[in-house]
């Protein structure tokens, strides 16, 4: 602890200089971290001093930066320092800590492993070729199954996980005038879509992100189903329809003070038992509907006038967030990461597809594998362009 002096030697401020030693520092290097009040004027003039004195101002990402090029984080730990700051639900921060912590990097690391044993057979058979070796070509080919396992198992959580960082879409969708601008409200907490008794005042889709249980959500409001002649209502409900294909979960919203009306048959065709909820709003008000016999869905009964029912619904999303599991922290959100494992399985693809024994099919064989070897690299930042590098900490703030 000491007093901070300004550039003419005048005193600003007390305050603390952490050392942070090489190799054990964020960095790797030798860091020197000053804690000062949080006054502008104090750390405009202490950053002022420092530049008096020789320091520069950091770049984009610098101090992460640094810790790519002197061997702390791989390129995949580093792109996760960004989307940790900027994880907007718990999946987001949970997934991206997970990457931090090298969740995902071990399990690329592992993959690696095993081309790399793959490779090593198939080297051997190519330099002993004219030489009596007891090489199983059978441990070649379950090599590369494994290692295709391996990556797709990988590809195949990018479309979750990146739509959970995004925002899982929520559509609520129902025929006119029952309730579904009343009940986006309802969730989203505020008057955010034109409440009217009139039907089809909704005729495009109102959209607002919302927190439920620590989850990102994006709901949607729709205009009515039904049959029209109306040119811009058509319009409306076609956009609809195309969001209701989109949605991970739809609320479908029905009039429970009105009879069942055998047209709801051909809207439930689109609903998922285990996904979806049918809402039977305006519980308030004397109950009219009677639901078909062997109904198989999850069903809600709410009031957005009092607010009954809102819970359930809020409930099932924390329930349903719980059973989607989680990614263990190797969730694939980033396209690069995505592209770049594409082309891994792609290349064991090849490999698997040539036919075994000839020798010029093994030099095929092992062409693929160090393709696949050489994406694996460049995920892990190894011979990673300046460009890539410029591109991925153009995300930072400055400093960090």
């Amino acid at each position: 602890m000491g007093i901070f002096l300004g550039e003419y030697g005048q005193e600003i401020d007390h305050g603390l200089a952490w050392v942070f030693a090489r190799p054990n520092s964020y960095t790797g290097e030798d860091v020197v971290e000053l804690s000062c009040h949080g006054n502008a004027i104090i750390l405009e003039a202490v950053v002022r001093t420092a530049i008096c004195h020789g320091a520069v101002m950091a770049g984009h990402g610098e101090f992460t930066r640094r810790a790519f090029l002197n061997g702390k984080l791989d390129l995949m730990q580093v792109e996760a320092v960004v989307d940790l700051i900027q994880a907007g639900g718990q999946f987001s921060l949970e997934n991206a800590y997970g990457h931090l912590k090298g969740s995902l990097s071990t399990a690329v690391g592992g993959l690696k492993d095993t081309l790399l044993k793959v490779l090593a057979q198939v080297e051997v058979l190519l330099d002993f070729s004219e030489e009596d070796l007891h090489v199983d070509l059978r441990q070649v080919t379950v090599g590369l199954e494994s290692a295709l396992a391996q990556s797709r198992q990988l590809t195949d959580s990018f479309t979750g996980s990146s739509r959970r960082h995004e925002g899982l879409a929520i559509v609520i969708v129902g025929p006119p005038n029952a309730g579904k601008s009343s009940l986006f409200n309802a969730l989203l907490k505020e008057n955010r879509a034109i409440v009217s008794p009139t039907p089809g005042t909704t005729r495009d889709l109102v959209e607002a992100r919302v927190f439920v249980g620590g989850e990102l959500y994006r709901l949607v409001d729709t205009a009515g189903l039904h049959a029209t002649t109306d040119p811009l209502e058509s319009e409306g409900i076609s956009r609809a329809l195309t969001a209701l294909g989109a949605a991970d979960t739809v609320f479908f919203v029905l009039d429970a003070s009105v009879p069942w009306a055998d047209e709801y048959f051909a809207l439930l065709d689109s609903l998922r038992p285990n996904r979806d909820v049918v809402v039977l709003n305006k519980a308030d008000l004397p109950k009219g509907i009677l639901l078909p016999s062997d109904w198989p869905f999850r069903t809600v009964e709410t009031s957005t006038i009092s607010g009954f029912g809102t819970m359930q619904l809020i409930e099932f999303l924390r329930l349903r967030n719980r059973k989607l599991g989680q990614s263990e922290g190797i969730g694939l959100t980033r396209l690069r990461h995505y592209n770049g494992l594409v082309e891994v399985g792609q290349c064991l693809q090849r490999a698997l597809d040539h036919p075994s024994g000839a020798i010029y099919n093994l030099e095929c064989l092992a062409d693929d594998l160090r393709s696949a070897l050489e994406a694996l690299a460049l995920l892990q930042g190894v011979n990673v362009s300046e460009e890539t590098l410029d591109l991925i900490f153009a995300e930072f703030c400055i400093g960090k």
